[in-house]
């Protein structure tokens, strides 16, 4: 279970009473290094670029503004045991986009880790309106509980290969079964060919139909898929379905339509270059 508040100074876990302190600072610089890593090796157009020379001195800065806010009373309480987490997060997406997440394993369990293990959190409990930071590093609601469409929801406590009951103990990106080791265990969703047991089973890229089978999710010219995915689609990302078919996506400088090609944003009703995943973690989520 995540703990409910955390003191100035945290002992790492282990049997050598010698061991050194985990301290704020160095939970911050943790996901410093790795935001403003992403930042520079993505380009991204940013606070973290543009406010920092390089990127260490982007480092020394981020982790001054996340320490200031942990100390300071500003309503929130700060989760350092999120800081590994995070940061791992954050490095996984490298510059894909955040369509990738859609299709990609790996980075749609690193978006899960972002949403469900916040650096910030508050007192608002389930069923309460709530606020995220700008960026996603936090929300106003309480440990137990993440920000989703401004409602408080149920954050699933389960990361990968921990023990479970149901797959209510997991986070979303993974589910409850049988592990190697015969124990219940959270585990990833089945990908396409494995079977499913219910609609939004299945993991990225992939949708449960009714033979019981994580199929990929169907590409531009292919009939839509009869039930969502478990992040919604019923096309592969940069296509939309139309009459029960899927359509691509318009091209780089082409009118958005119903959509954009993968990797492509919708901007002034054109399709542009979308940017990084990373590149999104503006300074104001600290």
């Amino acid at each position: 279970m995540r703990r409910l508040a955390f003191a100035l100074v945290l002992l790492v876990p282990g049997c050598d009473d010698d061991a050194p302190a985990v301290t704020i600072r160095d939970q911050a610089a943790t996901v410093a290094e790795a935001a403003c890593a992403g930042a520079f090796a993505c380009d991204c157009g940013n606070a973290f670029t543009a406010d920092y020379a390089d990127e260490t001195s982007c480092v020394e800065g981020i982790t001054e503004l996340l320490v200031d806010r942990a100390l300071d009373d500003v309503g929130l309480s700060f989760n350092g045991e999120c800081a590994d987490r995070v940061a791992a997060a954050l490095s996984t997406y490298a510059c894909e986009t955040v369509d990738a997440a859609t299709s990609s394993e790996a980075l749609f369990a690193a978006a899960d880790q972002l949403r469900e293990c916040r650096l910030f959190y508050g007192t608002a409990g389930a069923g309460d309106s709530c606020q995220r930071l700008d960026g996603g590093l936090g929300d106003s609601c309480d440990i137990a509980h993440f920000c989703a469409d401004g409602t408080c929801v149920a954050a699933g406590e389960g990361a990968f290969e921990d023990p479970c009951e149901s797959d209510a103990d997991c986070q979303q990106a993974y589910r409850c079964d049988t592990a190697d080791d015969m124990q219940t265990r959270c585990l990833a969703q089945p990908v396409a060919g494995e079977p499913c047991s219910m609609s939004g089973d299945c993991g990225a890229g992939a949708y449960c139909n009714s033979a019981a089978t994580c199929i990929a999710l169907p590409a531009a010219g292919q009939a839509c898929a009869a039930s969502p995915s478990q992040n919604g689609l019923i096309c592969a990302p940069g296509s939309a379905c139309a009459n029960g078919v899927c359509n691509a996506g318009a091209a780089s400088g082409e009118p958005c339509g119903v959509t954009c090609a993968a990797g492509l944003t919708c901007e002034g009703g054109f399709c542009v270059t979308a940017d990084a995943a990373v590149c999104v973690y503006e300074v104001d989520a600290v």
